[in-house]
This record gives structure tokens, C-alpha cells and sequence, in this order.
């Protein structure tokens, strides 16, 4: 709430002065909504690769200097952020440490590029793990018999093909 207060005298182009003793309270508010976190990719406890970024994606465009003041991740790393609209993608600057439980927050006193801060503190994790997938089978072959042994009954494994070495 703010008070606008005139008092004294006002001179008049045509004519005597004007006392006036005149108080009057008004209210300013935005005419937006603050801007809030819209999604975090990973959410909150999920696992992602050595190089996946970090993406939050918010209602407004924030302020890149208020969001890298704001900002937290723990443990310490270095990173890098590319910015598109109300997109932030946290990269590392060379890969996230493998099985490694990673915190971030952003402070409410984030501000938006209207000066709007954000409509509450955000925080979130992720772990790194740098394989999530498990090897699979791509292909079995027959196993190659060129007759000049002879294969024991039962001993005799296809050519298993899997996706990675193991």
C-alpha cells in the first residue's frame, strides 16, 4: 500500500493559489502472474546419462543473471546454460561424475525479464548413472560345424550377438 500526500500551496495559470491539504492510498501490483517452474526434466529422483542435461522450463523468460545468482547445484560442478524462452538446459561443461546424487535449488528471488521474482523457491535431485541400460541379445546364429571334428552331442552353442561387449 502506498500514500500519495499533497500539501502547501499550488499556483494557478489564471487565477489566486490553492491550499491544499490532499492524502490519498493506492495499490500497485503487476498486472502478470509471477513466473513458477513448469516442469523439470529429470523430475525429482530420476536417473539420467553422464551427459544429459538438466532442463527446467518455466512459465516466463527469466533473467540470466538473476537465475545464475540464484542458482544451486550441489555437489559443486561447472556448467554451461542455453536459453530458449522460458527454457533453461543445464549442461555440464564436460560430463556430470558417474553415480553421483545431484541437488539443485533456484531461489524465489529468481527475477523474470518483466523483474517479476519467481512464485516460490524450487528444488530438485537427479542421480548420474553413465549406463542405465542393461546389454541385450541382437541376434543368434547357428553355430558353424565344418566337419572336421567331431561336436559331443549337446555341446554345440549358437553365436550369441549382444548389443555391447560384455
Amino acid at each position: 500500500r502506498y500514500y500519495l500526500e499533497l500539501r502547501g500551496l499550488v499556483p494557478l495559470q489564471a487565477g489566486p493559489n490553492i491550499q491544499t491539504d490532499i492524502l490519498v492510498s493506492f495499490y500497485y501490483g503487476a498486472d502478470q502472474a509471477k513466473p513458477y517452474l513448469v516442469s523439470s526434466d529429470p523430475v525429482p529422483g530420476e536417473t539420467i546419462g553422464v551427459l544429459n542435461p538438466l532442463i527446467l522450463t518455466f512459465s516466463q523468460s527469466l533473467d540470466p543473471l538473476s537465475f545464475l545468482e540464484n542458482f544451486s547445484l550441489l555437489p559443486s560442478t561447472s556448467f554451461e546454460i542455453t536459453w530458449s524462452a522460458g527454457l533453461a538446459a543445464i549442461s555440464p561443461e564436460e560430463k556430470w561424475e558417474n553415480l553421483t546424487h545431484y541437488t539443485w535449488s533456484l531461489d524465489s528471488r529468481t527475477e523474470s525479464l518483466t523483474e517479476l521474482p519467481l512464485a516460490k523457491t524450487y528444488r530438485g535431485s537427479f542421480l548420474v548413472q553413465e549406463d542405465t541400460l542393461p546389454p541385450f541379445v541382437e541376434n543368434v546364429f547357428p553355430t558353424t560345424y565344418t566337419g572336421a571334428e567331431p561336436v559331443p552331442w549337446g555341446t554345440a552353442l549358437p553365436d550369441i550377438l549382444y548389443s555391447e561387449a560384455i
